[in-house]
């Protein structure tokens, strides 16, 4: 089975950019032998919910589908592969190991074009199939020769008509390791990760003990160090102005003659998706943790913020089960005047967050609304309840059990059909568990 097409949902595709989602309609289209118009009507109304295989049970899934696929799959950034678990169905379209995938994928940056970081790899498929060079061809994004048409680097700098410097590309970006000293008689004691703009450590203090977060600019072929900085500083900016029972509080920021500027934390504890992956918490559990969440964004709505990265990833707990909503980085001010009525999600938003959990607005880079962190906490308190936290198929599944109604509203398509506030949709969710 191929894991894409058995995996996938209706309200997967949806959420798809337009581009992106042309590709996979095509797909689905030449499997199921429907026209690519009627596969998409089909799609737009069918419940989000629904699995492709069983909305078009006629089509060959077990089929060698690899030519077909990997059209839509060349489309998808490293970033996507990654977040929608498709490793395995890159490595069977390509010939190749899970393993050696996922080795070459750490090495690409996020925003990096599958075709792109598996160059070879794809130019051995072209020359082992000319009918799919010839697919892959008609597509005006998609490189002409068998060889590949370079590095993403180079094409980023011509776009850009920057020279190579290594402030431009970030390139020669200091790469942080535990036991790195930074200013402020910090010491970098843990990696905890990478976002798109920023690294994330844990660090110790080297006279007090004292604990806290560092995020440190980071700069590579996509983004460049410049860039970075300026993203913390603007998360820096959203913090400072709000004063939120919740949401985690600044110790300040540094220049650090190594890393240069960077911010720091307070230490919030292990993020949900940590502390409870793989496990499924009492529905009243569940309930008790999703309540705080949702009081603290309904906090940051009226404060005319909305966050635009609401996940599993991104609420923390401590030892005393006290809840932090953390990474304001791609966060947005909602106009004062047009409050809950939304505003035009950036690059940054549209591709910066965490895919699994995004409303399908902030997907196809349209109009976010504090409704778009609504039908995110929705899928956390999915997340909590189902033990999943990574693929769509099974947070949906938490949409046929007692919480459904409310889940359902919550997750519609369509924003406007979702709750109006976090303390309305908590109502529903308190009125379902009776």
């Amino acid at each position: 089975m191929f894991l894409f097409l058995e995996y996938n949902t209706v309200g997967f595709v949806r959420s798809l950019d337009a581009d992106i989602q042309d590709h996979w309609i095509k797909a689905i289209a030449e499997l199921s032998g429907m026209t690519p118009r009627k596969t998409r009507t089909t799609i737009e109304a069918a419940a989000g919910q629904y699995q492709l295989r069983n909305l078009f049970s006629t089509a060959p899934w077990d089929g060698p589908v690899q030519y077909i696929v990997l059209p839509a799959l060349a489309k998808l950034s490293v970033t996507d592969v990654k977040e929608c678990e498709l490793e395995n169905a890159v490595a069977q379209a390509l010939g190749l190991a899970e393993p050696q995938v996922r080795a070459r994928l750490r090495r690409a940056h996020g925003r990096t074009l599958l075709k792109n970081a598996l160059d070879r790899e794809f130019s051995r498929a072209y020359e082992s199939n000319p009918s799919f060079l010839a697919r892959i061809d008609e597509d005006d994004d998609s490189v002409s020769e068998p060889g590949g048409s370079g590095t993403v680097l180079r094409s980023f700098i011509a776009e850009r008509g920057e020279a190579t410097s290594s402030l431009a590309t970030g390139i020669d970006a200091p790469q942080a390791k535990v036991g790195d000293s930074l200013n402020g008689g910090w010491v970098i004691s843990k990696l905890l990760g990478e976002g798109g703009f920023g690294t994330v450590c844990e660090v110790t203090h080297r006279t007090t003990g004292t604990k806290a977060v560092a995020k440190l600019p980071r700069g590579d072929a996509l983004v460049a160090l410049e860039e970075s900085v300026t993203r913390l500083k603007q998360e820096a900016e959203h913090l400072s102005q709000v004063a939120i029972e919740g949401v985690v509080k600044t110790r300040g920021n540094f220049e650090d003659p190594r890393f240069g500027w960077f911010l720091l934390l307070e230490h919030a504890g292990v993020s949900f998706a940590e502390q409870f992956r793989g496990h499924q918490l009492r529905p009243e559990h569940a309930l008790a943790l999703i309540i705080k969440c949702a009081t603290i964004v309904d906090a940051l709505h009226h404060s005319n913020k909305v966050h635009g990265d609401i996940s599993p990833h991104n609420f923390c707990v401590d030892t005393n089960w006290n809840v932090t909503l953390i990474d304001l980085g791609i966060a947005m001010n909602l106009n004062a005047a047009e409050h809950r009525e939304g505003t035009r999600v950036g690059t940054s938003a549209a591709h910066g967050g965490h895919r699994v959990y995004s409303a399908p607005e902030v997907l196809r880079g349209g109009l976010v609304t504090t409704k778009t962190d609504i039908y995110s906490l929705a899928l956390v308190f999915a997340a909590l309840l189902t033990g999943e936290y990574d693929k769509h198929e099974r947070l949906f599944e938490a949409t046929s059990g007692p919480f459904g109604g409310a889940l359902g509203r919550a997750l519609d398509i369509n924003s406007r059909n979702r709750f109006y506030s976090c303390s309305e949709f908590i109502a529903a969710l308190r009125f379902s568990s009776f």
